[in-house]
């Protein structure tokens, strides 16, 4: 999907493309963040599950852990559909160390944030979160999956921060 056609949607349909979350630790982020400023456009977060699920066009939202307002979403992007293995750090605590390869989803990246524009503290005050995987079981491998109800709020919110 291009920019274009992304601007193009209508709120029902952009409601009913399927959402997945990527956590990804403060370092991470932090190089998500480095790469975007850099002008990279694409990002390969590993996955553990739903690696058959996700599909072309599907949105995909980055998310820096952490507690309270230090966690919360730092950018989003698209699913290009390609799922293949890739070199990632065994341990995302040391970058730097050992490698693997892990399944990884291809995301064009559409916007990447300096700090997190909604935050964890922000998100667990509605109850459609209260279920929601991502903080009942933080340390659960990726993806996540956003249920409508969920990526409703996620979508307002981002819409008021981006000033739409």
């Amino acid at each position: 999907m291009t920019t274009d056609e992304a601007s193009s949607l209508t709120t029902a349909q952009i409601a009913a493309i399927p959402v997945w979350l990527f956590q990804y630790s403060p370092r991470s982020a932090r190089a998500l963040q480095l790469s975007w400023n850099a002008g990279e456009d694409l990002e390969y977060p590993a996955l553990d599950r739903h690696a058959d699920d996700i599909r072309l066009d599907d949105i995909v939202l980055f998310w820096r852990s952490g507690r309270g307002d230090t966690a919360g979403l730092i950018g989003f992007g698209v699913a290009s559909g390609v799922i293949e293995e890739l070199s990632h750090p065994r341990n995302y605590q040391d970058p730097d160390g050992p490698r693997a390869l892990r399944k990884s989803a291809e995301v064009a990246l559409c916007c990447v944030f300096d700090e997190p524009v909604i935050t964890r503290s922000e998100l667990k005050q509605s109850p459609e979160f209260a279920d929601f995987d991502l903080f009942r079981m933080p340390n659960r491998a990726n993806a996540f999956e956003v249920a409508a109800a969920q990526w409703a709020i996620v979508r307002d919110r981002m819409e008021e921060v981006m000033g739409r």
